[in-house]
């Protein structure tokens, strides 16, 4: 019939239409889906970039107080010299036998970090400056990476560390 004949013949008009909307429809998610990969991997360089940048300063950071803070960096404002640094979470001082002397953290004078590699690297002739992996620590309770620098007596033996905490989720903020 000729309803028959009319309706085959606007499918057929329509039919290219259809694909060619079903082929734009497909390339525009290819698209979308590749813009979103070039976007992760980029927020993902910048989030990269930015954790280098902290750890890579604070072996620099913590020369600078050593040399503002002489004798003894307990007398110093902890507190104070932590909130200028806002990559950064604590600050402390440790004696020659790994024991907190004292923290810009409540709770943290008198914990021991004598068992943790990086403290045992420290004890190395020749060790100036290491980086810990990551570490739950005792105070903070919070995931961290520490940054220590040796501290020497007058007769270049072992005298402790200053140690600036790294905390991970600063890490991988984004903004």
């Amino acid at each position: 019939s000729l309803r028959i004949l009319l309706l085959l013949i606007f499918a057929a008009a329509l039919s290219p239409v259809l694909v060619i909307g079903g082929i734009r429809w497909s390339s525009d998610i290819e698209r979308e889906g590749q813009y979103r990969r070039e976007t992760m991997t980029l927020v993902a360089r910048v989030a990269a970039s930015r954790a280098e940048t902290a750890l890579a300063t604070a072996p620099g950071l913590l020369k600078l107080i050593v040399t503002s803070v002489p004798g003894d960096p307990c007398k110093a404002d902890l507190k104070g010299i932590v909130a200028a640094l806002p990559e950064f979470s604590s600050l402390g001082a440790i004696d020659s036998n790994g024991i907190v002397a004292c923290s810009s953290l409540e709770g943290g004078k008198g914990l021991s970090v004598a068992a943790r590699p990086w403290f045992h690297e420290l004890l190395q002739p020749g060790a100036t400056t290491v980086q810990s992996t990551a570490i739950l620590g005792a105070a903070s309770r919070q995931w961290a990476i520490a940054s220590a620098i040796r501290r020497n007596n007058p007769d270049g033996s072992f005298a402790g560390a200053l140690v600036l905490a790294t905390p991970i989720d600063t890490l991988v903020e984004i903004g």
